[in-house]
């Protein structure tokens, strides 16, 4: 038996307390486990091999992996202090932010053994990657990918992220309401996955509103010169252009729209600080919908975001905080069912606990799954300013 019977009885008055009442409450739970009754504690640690594919490699995708190995980081080190016996160690494998990459990756740690992977950063990789992970029995949560209806491919796969049917859908509706737009423009990758996806979450509601889409404009993954497509939206001067696209396909657009005289409000589905300093001035005013903002006023938030800025010293980009969360909801997870089962360390029995995730407080706010392994917290919408992203009024959702 991998727990004693002392350790067991003791559990839930210091383990749980210790995991649930912060993802940063590392001092709290060390406290608690310096006292009298220490003696009374005996455990073996049980080890996790969890792992991450990341995008360390590619130009459009290394920032984004090391923001995302950042958050995971992080959280592994303040799982660490809790000195809890369960022990999480990372396998790491690049997957060069292409769909064969983490495929090729998911296929790897799956063979070593994993209980987890985490990372898949992007909706075309979960796509292709999710059914690999659901064949061999493996969880798999991705932080990142947004299109809709991916977590629905198996039992074992989750995303933290919210996808763009939830967070597309109550944005256009809170921009719409602050903002009184009446003419739109959509320009989106009609051969990328994220972006079909997003697009259709994003012209639903304006036709629901009643917004008058004005063109919808498209490109392809590769193309850099889209000067006849916004020449075209900057003539017919919509009050709004809808970027629904990767945030890193966003920057040629925004600059490029500023250079033939767009003058419309930009609203993206995705973006990021990186974005915004590469994109200058042409980022100024634009607006996106989020799963996470550094400004979001909660403890544990809070913690979160002064660690990762004295860890790094730089601001925390969602993606870190994003992967951050992740760790810290498949680790409670992993402690609850341990609890209950101590025997219980298989991937089966930490998916069903991780199924039951309800209002779980995290640095993204008060956490849940749908029954289809969908992500369910509050979305906000936030807006680039002076160069770094801020919420935007009426922000948070209804």
């Amino acid at each position: 038996m991998i727990f004693s019977k002392r350790f067991t009885q003791f559990s839930s008055a210091v383990l749980i307390i210790g995991v649930v009442t912060g993802l940063c409450g590392c001092d709290q739970f060390i406290s608690l486990l310096s006292t009298d009754n220490e003696e009374d504690i005996i455990w073996t640690p049980i080890e996790f091999d969890i792992g991450l594919s990341l995008p360390l490699t590619g130009t459009t995708t290394a920032s984004t992996g090391l923001a995302m190995q950042r958050g995971f980081n992080l959280a592994r080190d303040e799982i660490i202090a809790l000195n809890s016996p369960v022990r999480i160690n990372f396998i790491l494998k690049d997957d060069g932010g292409t769909a064969e990459g983490a495929v090729s990756a998911v296929e790897r740690l799956a063979n070593a053994g994993v209980t987890a992977i985490l990372g898949i950063a992007y909706s075309n990789q979960a796509r292709q990657a999710f059914p690999i992970a659901e064949a061999n029995g493996v969880i798999a949560i991705s932080p990142l990918s947004a299109a809709a209806r991916l977590s629905s491919i198996g039992e074992y796969t989750f995303r933290t992220a919210l996808a763009v049917d939830i967070k597309n859908t109550a944005g256009v509706k809170a921009t719409h309401a602050q903002l009184g737009y009446e003419r739109a423009a959509v320009i989106y990758n009609d051969a990328e996955f994220y972006s079909i996806s997003s697009k259709e979450y994003m012209t639903a509601p304006l036709g629901d509103l009643g917004i008058d889409v004005v063109t919808t404009q498209t490109y392809q993954t590769g193309d850099t010169d889209l000067t006849a497509q916004l020449t075209e939206i900057a003539r017919l001067n919509p009050d709004v252009l809808f970027i629904p696209t990767l945030a890193s396909e966003a920057v040629d657009i925004m600059v490029q729209g500023r250079q033939v005289g767009i003058r419309s409000r930009y609203i993206l589905s995705a973006l990021g600080m990186e974005e915004i300093e590469v994109a200058g001035d042409a980022a100024e005013g634009a607006i996106t919908f989020g799963s996470w903002s550094g400004e979001t006023d909660n403890p544990l938030n809070r913690a979160f975001v002064e660690n990762y800025r004295s860890t790094y010293g730089s601001e925390s980009e969602p993606w870190a905080a994003q992967s951050y969360a992740t760790l810290f909801i498949l680790f409670r997870a992993i402690v609850d069912t341990v609890v209950a089962d101590p025997t219980a360390t298989d991937a089966a029995s930490i998916r069903d606990t991780l199924a039951m995730t309800k209002d779980f407080d995290t640095n993204l706010g008060g956490f849940s799954f749908d029954p289809e392994g969908e992500a369910v917290y509050e979305p906000v919408v936030l807006m680039a300013k002076d160069g770094a992203l801020t919420l935007f009024d009426g922000s948070h959702m209804p």
